[in-house]
C-alpha cells in the first residue's frame, strides 16, 4: 500500500497549475512569438520621426492579439492531426490534453476582440489590416483549405505575411496619430 502525504499532494496540485499556465502560454505562442511581434511593432514606429508611446503600445497590443489569434487557431485546427503525430518543433497543448478546447476557443475569441478593439482605436486602415490578418489565419489553417501546407506559406514562428501586417499596423497607427508634443 502506497501512502501519499499531504505535502506531496499540495505540491503536485500547485505544480499542475503552473504547468497548465505554461501550456496556455504555449498555446498563445507567447514565449517564442513575443520578440517577433515586439520587433515588428517597434520597427514600424521607427519609420515615423515623432511617435507617441501610447500609440506604439496600443499597436503592439493589437499586433500581439493578432499573433495570439493565429497561434490559437492553428493549434485548434491542427489538434486532431497532432494527437496521432505530434510535432516536436511546435508542440500542441491541445493534443496533449493540457488545455481544453473550450479554453482555447475562449482565448481565440478574446484575442480577436482585443485585436479588433485595438484596431478601432487606432484607425480605419488598421481595421482593414486586422480583418485581413484574421482572414489570412482562417485561410492558412482552415481544415478545408490548408494553405499552410504549401511550401512558401508554411506557418512558422516568424511568418513573413504576419510580419508585414504588424509592420504596416505600426506604421499606419503612428502616421494617423502623430505625437502630442
Amino acid at each position: 500500500m502506497v501512502r501519499i502525504s499531504v505535502k506531496t499532494l499540495v505540491y503536485s496540485i500547485s505544480k499542475m497549475k503552473q504547468n497548465r499556465w505554461i501550456a496556455f502560454l504555449h498555446l498563445l505562442g507567447l514565449p517564442k512569438g513575443l520578440p517577433f511581434v515586439l520587433f515588428c511593432s517597434l520597427l514600424g514606429s521607427l519609420v515615423i520621426e515623432a511617435a507617441s508611446v501610447h500609440v506604439i503600445a496600443l499597436a503592439f497590443a493589437a499586433n500581439l492579439a493578432i499573433y495570439c489569434f493565429a497561434q490559437v487557431y492553428k493549434h485548434l485546427s491542427n489538434a486532431p492531426e497532432d494527437t496521432f503525430s505530434p510535432s516536436k518543433a511546435d508542440p500542441n497543448p491541445l493534443s496533449y490534453g493540457l488545455v481544453s478546447p473550450h479554453s482555447a476557443r475562449i482565448a481565440l475569441y478574446l484575442a480577436m476582440i482585443i485585436s479588433l478593439v485595438g484596431a478601432f482605436l487606432l484607425s480605419r486602415i488598421n481595421i482593414v489590416l486586422t480583418i485581413s490578418s484574421i482572414l489570412l489565419s482562417l485561410a492558412l489553417f482552415h481544415p478545408n483549405f490548408r494553405i499552410s501546407n504549401r511550401l512558401m506559406l508554411g506557418f512558422n514562428q516568424h511568418h513573413f505575411l504576419y510580419g508585414g501586417i504588424f509592420l504596416l499596423n505600426s506604421i499606419v497607427a503612428n502616421q494617423v496619430h502623430p505625437s502630442m508634443t
